[in-house]
């Protein structure tokens, strides 16, 4: 008995729409095996990633770096995830993620679960030329971050973090969208001196010098100054009084030579 010909357009229709390959949104199930070791000096606050092309993702901008994770949300099955790229965090008061080395935390307000170590962090390229970011956390945990390009978002505030999958088994799947996500978009961005003062050893060696030479120099301006005054007041000393002659108010004469000349008592006049 023949089929009715809507049966067979049905049938048609699925065998067709299980025939379309279709390619997800995230090529999440292969992953190049290179998979190197992100640029992130903790003295020089840089985290960078490379392609194949040579082009650079750069996510220092995100991340946040007064110990506190730049981005939480909170899963399908209750559980909250924190992530702060480049460098670490602490959460917690116990548990895995308060001692630092933090990624990636898993916890509840019960729970805490360090699922990617910051110090695991690798550049990992998926079949389709797009970096994701690696970390290794307590096993048997992985977590992988995968970068999605949106030149819209170019504020901190905007960037946006969520959870693909995090259904055991591992790994735990996350994708970030933001500016910093597109090729060469976004710089290094250069450290910031933790100390801007000089150690106490250094105060030390290099104020002695100084305080020497200033008392040195201290010195002889006052001993100049009092020469310079002394100078001064012979100077302006009154002229000392002539011998008189014979008690009388003329003045002797000087000789050529600087004496003075008394005539003899005995001389009588002409």
């Amino acid at each position: 008995m023949p089929l009715p010909s809507w049966i067979r357009c049905l049938i048609c229709l699925a065998f067709l729409f299980s025939s379309i390959s279709r390619e997800p949104a995230f090529t999440t199930q292969t992953i190049d095996q290179h998979c190197l070791p992100f640029s992130n000096e903790a003295g020089l606050f840089r985290c960078s990633c490379s392609d194949k092309k040579g082009r650079k993702y750069n996510l220092a901008s995100l991340a946040n770096n007064d110990g506190h994770p730049r981005f939480t949300v909170q899963a399908k099955d209750k559980y909250f995830y924190s992530y702060n790229p480049c460098k670490s965090f602490k959460l917690g008061k116990f548990g895995d993620c308060s001692g630092g080395n933090v990624a990636i935390c898993r916890w509840t307000n019960t729970s805490y679960e360090n699922i990617g170590h910051q110090r695991t962090e690798k550049c990992c390229l998926q079949s389709n030329g797009t970096p994701s970011l690696q970390y290794q956390g307590k096993q048997p945990w992985l977590s992988i971050v995968y970068l999605q390009c949106d030149p819209k978002r170019k504020s901190i505030q905007s960037a946006e973090f969520s959870v693909i999958e995090d259904a055991k088994p591992n790994p735990v799947r996350f994708l970030l969208k933001h500016y910093c996500a597109c090729p060469n978009a976004c710089a290094d961005k250069k450290p910031t001196p933790r100390h801007t003062t000089a150690p106490e050893n250094s105060l030390k060696k290099v104020g002695v010098p100084i305080f020497i030479a200033a008392g040195a120099l201290l010195f002889l301006g006052v001993s100049c100054i009092a020469v310079f005054r002394l100078l001064g007041r012979r100077e302006n000393r009154p002229q000392e009084e002539r011998p008189l002659i014979n008690g009388q108010g003329e003045q002797t004469e000087e000789t050529s030579d600087g004496d003075f000349f008394t005539p003899p008592s005995t001389l009588s006049s002409v």
